[in-house]
């Protein structure tokens, strides 16, 4: 083949500084063939060669070319100027034997500060696998150190490829602002998160591991108390850590009101009762341990105490103490201890004092209101009073009038026994008891030995320490006021 090469090589440069060749060919057949120009086309094909091949160079004389392996062939265009010789245009691009950025990186930071780079590299396809990265492979960018994330490559041609990398700065970073919530429970809680790549992990989590101190990100007071990570492909990890407040916090305060047993008048006896209980940080148990038997003011009733204190651990740092309170002024708030001996029923006799009172009217005393003042009633009726029948205590005349309508205080008693059986098998005791006079003179209730005024009985079923039924008896008696004896003539009892 004759060939010439047609001008000059003609070269641009594009806005990310690659560089692009052409140049121009004329080729027909040597002399041997000069005259065959059917298969002139074939001839100048074989000659041209193939796109990604080597560039040809043209010599000094513009009649030879050497190979030049800097540019690769990415097109030729053929065109016949006449019957014997075409014209072959050489399109060329630089062969990126070594991989070369087309222009700049491109860089986002997003709205929680992470920061991603992305850039385009030519390279040609026998360089190419010397040249890409692993996904999580450190990349050293303009002195900063970034986390290869994605790999894209495509092929432009002539043995040529765009290799699109996506880079990530995968240095520990708080991802946004810690989060606050707080619940009907008033506790404070803090939650935050964190890009933490793949060789720093370890020792993140060291650091923020729970019952860690986290103050520096959540404020004075706050403690570690959850981790959890979720895996970022292979560069890394987002970490979320919640923190507590962990000092001295009030949790709630409770007031109950037990039943403890029936006054002898079948009045309803309560035991009130304050329970709190308190978040306390470990360092700060010494205000709580040893405060039983201190007052409870500030969270309970005046005049309560603390009378039990129970600490619960929760976790290395953090206990729960629930403390009681009760009114000790009640002799018998707190006692556990109770007097009721099941083995010997038969031969017990159970006393138990009350307070009591009478009141005496006009009529009891002797006295009727006649014209605006009290009146002797024997004056007025003669034989319609007297002492002996009319007046509830002995006496030998009417008693004063300034004794009308008073309430006088005297001592009321509760004699208890026990009979085997059950209720049904002592009625008839029950009856003889009520029909007898209402007054016992020199009856003796415990070691005291008195007259007495019956008030009344009743009675319960119980079982001794063997399981046998008893029914328990309480018979209630009045001693009159004062020095006074009781009349048991009295009809009006």
């Amino acid at each position: 083949m004759r060939i010439t090469h047609y001008n000059n090589v003609d070269f641009s440069i594009d806005a990310n500084g690659n560089i692009s060749r052409k140049s121009t060919w004329h080729v027909m057949d040597d002399t041997a063939n000069a005259g065959n120009w059917t298969g002139l086309l074939e001839r100048v094909k074989q000659w041209a060669g193939e796109p990604g091949g080597p560039w040809k160079l043209p010599g000094g004389n513009s009649q030879s070319f050497v190979e030049d392996s800097s540019f690769v062939v990415s097109g030729i265009n053929f065109k016949a100027v006449n019957r014997f010789m075409y014209e072959v245009e050489f399109i060329g691009k630089k062969a990126h034997l070594q991989a070369q950025m087309n222009g700049r990186p491109h860089i986002r930071v997003n709205q929680f500060a992470e920061t991603e780079k992305s850039a385009v590299w030519k390279i040609h396809a026998d360089s190419l696998e010397g040249f890409l990265p692993q996904v999580g492979d450190v990349l050293d960018w303009a002195g900063e150190l970034f986390m290869c994330a994605e790999i894209d490559c495509e092929s432009s041609g002539a043995g040529q490829y765009e290799v699109t990398l996506q880079a990530k700065d995968m240095s520990v970073l708080m991802i946004g602002n810690p989060v606050f919530q707080r619940g009907n429970d008033l506790e404070s809680r803090k939650t935050a998160k964190w890009r933490v790549g793949i060789d720093a992990i370890d020792a993140f989590i060291a650091e923020h591991d729970v019952n860690t101190d986290a103050s520096a990100w959540a404020g004075d007071g706050y403690f570690v108390v959850e981790v959890n990570t979720e895996a970022i492909g292979t560069l890394g990890y987002y970490v979320n850590v919640e923190a507590k407040h962990i000092g001295v916090r009030l949790i709630d305060i409770r007031k109950s009101e037990k039943f403890k047993s029936y006054d002898d008048y079948g009045g309803v006896q309560t035991e009130t009762v304050y329970t709190g209980r308190w978040q306390v940080h470990a360092d700060r148990r010494q205000e709580f341990n040893g405060i039983c038997g201190q007052s409870a003011d500030g969270w309970s009733e005046t005049g309560f105490t603390v009378v039990l204190v129970s600490p619960v651990m929760l976790s290395e740092l953090e206990y729960e103490y629930t403390l009681e309170a009760r009114n000790l002024e009640n002799a018998t708030v707190g006692m556990t201890f109770e007097y009721d001996p099941r083995e010997n029923l038969r031969n017990r006799n159970d006393v138990n004092a009350f307070p009591a009172e009478f009141i005496l009217s006009a009529e009891q005393c002797g006295w009727r209101m006649h014209d605006g003042r009290y009146v002797k009633i024997s004056e007025l009726d003669p034989g319609a009073w007297t002492p002996d029948s009319d007046c509830p205590f002995q006496s030998g005349a009417e008693l004063s009038p300034s004794l009308i309508n008073r309430t006088l205080p005297t001592l009321g008693l509760q004699e208890i026994i026990y009979l085997k059986g059950n209720g049904s098998k002592h009625v008839q005791s029950f009856a003889d008891w009520d029909s007898s006079g209402r007054v016992m003179n020199s009856y003796t209730i415990g070691n005291y030995t008195g007259n007495w005024l019956k008030l009344g009985q009743k009675s319960s079923m119980e079982l001794d320490n063997k399981g046998d039924v008893w029914t328990r008896i309480s018979r209630y008696y009045q001693k009159a006021p004062g020095n006074r004896m009781w009349n048991s003539a009295y009809s009006g009892f």
